[in-house]
């Protein structure tokens, strides 16, 4: 994820106010009881009627394969444009459920009410910081996403905490008070920012199961991450029912934290296989491989696809049941490009990698025989660059913007077989996520679809 500059933002809250009478005899100090307000429920009522997508062709760029088109998808586009609530986010995930629905995930999110919709301004004073939010899309319409997270208040627009949002999974070690979570602070010094997902069934239960890295800040302000959180949810009912995405636990891996294992995921008949990132003696960093060592629930035993050659030595590739010291992680990449959280899934006889070098502009498309590689420089793994983020966003004010990161593929908003992918963005300054036109399209996902990406290889 784009974590830079995020984590200097500070929440500005709102102070408490206490109302003070007197008799003659003495001082009383009188606390109103305030108003209750109105709950907010995500369970509120779908719009039937979906949307059709509206698509706009893309200029092809040269380095491209001619098979290759590309179309901006505006209706997403839009999903994303939102005045009020959630309002900006990263970390995109999304999650096919069984029952047609789709798991959204994000990490650190704005949440508020934009201070000015028409012009997409984001003020400072009306936004708050969430480190990670969840929604669940039911429809192909605006209303259809669902965001769970709680929200501060939602009856009083001209208070600065309107649609301001909690954490939706906050971390036990939070330094903030219950006063201060109550009135719309934001842990900033341990969260959770959120993995992949999958979904299994047990004891007659449909399972969301979820990763979430464990992190926190750091001395310099910068991001450290020291294990890894999976949570389960119950998705057995319909949404709104009262059980419907109630949690049902969680836990923490039992081996030594070495690398993001889950920051991307792929389920085939046998296994779930997780994937990490490895860094290598020269700074750069490539996927490494883990998997369940049977079945598919990740709550279960791992195993690791780690190189047990030494140094300098041809490459020999072991499946076993201990995570890999660091030394090994560094030689256990499967691939010698520069490239983090792989999407990767099976079509025909290949299982494919979508992989963006971290912050590049080039979005690269790679195959293999198996799930966990190797994507080695060979006739069979060449890879081939499929998209080419954009220059500029196209949003009102000003266009440029800073590192563009995060690029994911959502296998259940594809239509005709496309990859439907999304990226996000950063303000060139994070000052300039606030009180600038256009300042509210910093920050959010884009979305496009890439149609002929099979045919790349022929």
């Amino acid at each position: 994820m784009g974590y830079s500059l995020k984590n200097r933002y500070v929440v500005l809250m709102a102070a408490a106010v206490v109302a003070a009478g007197c008799t003659e005899e003495k001082f009383e100090i009188i606390v109103s009881d305030e108003t209750q307000g109105t709950v907010y429920n995500p369970w509120y009522p779908d719009d039937p009627q979906e949307d059709e997508l509206v698509l706009e062709d893309v200029l092809r760029d040269a380095a491209w394969p001619e098979c290759i088109t590309v179309k901006k998808d505006l209706t997403y586009n839009g999903y994303f444009t939102r005045d009020f609530g959630l309002n900006g986010c990263d970390g995109v995930y999304t999650t096919e459920l069984p029952d047609g629905n789709i798991f959204w995930s994000f990490g650190d999110s704005f949440f508020g009410m934009l201070s000015d919709p028409t012009l997409r301004i984001r003020g400072g004073n009306e936004s708050n910081f969430p480190r990670n939010a969840i929604m669940i899309q039911t429809k192909q319409n605006y209303n259809g996403f669902h965001c769970l997270n709680e929200l501060i208040q939602i009856d009083d627009p001209y208070r600065t905490d309107y649609y301001k949002g909690r954490t939706f999974l906050r971390h036990p070690d939070g330094e903030q008070t219950d006063e201060s979570i109550a009135a719309g602070g934001i842990d900033q010094n341990f969260y959770y920012w959120p993995g992949d997902a999958t979904v299994i069934e047990r004891d007659g239960k449909t399972i969301l199961q979820v990763l979430w890295g464990d992190c926190f800040k750091t001395e310099d302000g910068g991001m450290g991450r020291k294990g890894t959180l999976l949570t389960e949810y119950d998705i057995s009912g319909t949404p709104g029912d009262g059980t419907y995405m109630t949690e049902i636990r969680r836990l923490e891996p039992a081996e030594t934290y070495i690398t993001n294992y889950g920051s991307a995921i792929y389920e085939d008949k046998e296994h779930t296989y997780l994937y990490g990132d490895g860094e290598r003696s020269d700074g750069s960093k490539g996927p490494v491989v883990a998997r369940t060592k049977s079945g598919h629930d990740i709550s279960g035993d791992w195993e690791y696809w780690v190189n047990q050659a030494e140094e300098g030595e041809p490459a020999d590739f072991r499946w076993q049941d201990e995570a890999p010291d660091l030394d090994h992680l560094k030689r256990s990449h499967v691939m010698d490009f520069w490239g983090v959280q792989p999407n990767v899934f099976k079509h025909g006889d290949y299982y494919w990698w979508v992989i963006q070098e971290p912050v590049g502009k080039e979005l690269w498309l790679f195959r293999s025989e198996n799930p966990w590689g190797p994507l080695y420089p060979t006739e069979k793994t060449e890879r081939k660059q499929i998209f080419t983020l954009p220059d500029q966003l196209d949003k009102q004010g000003d266009q440029s913007h800073g590192i563009l990161y995060n690029v994911f593929v959502h296998h259940g908003l594809s239509k005709e077989g496309e990859l439907v992918i999304s990226f996000n963005s950063e303000a060139p300054e994070f000052t300039r996520n606030f009180n600038e036109i256009g300042s509210a399209d910093f920050y959010r996902p884009w979305f496009y679809r890439i149609y002929g990406w099979d045919k790349v290889f022929d």
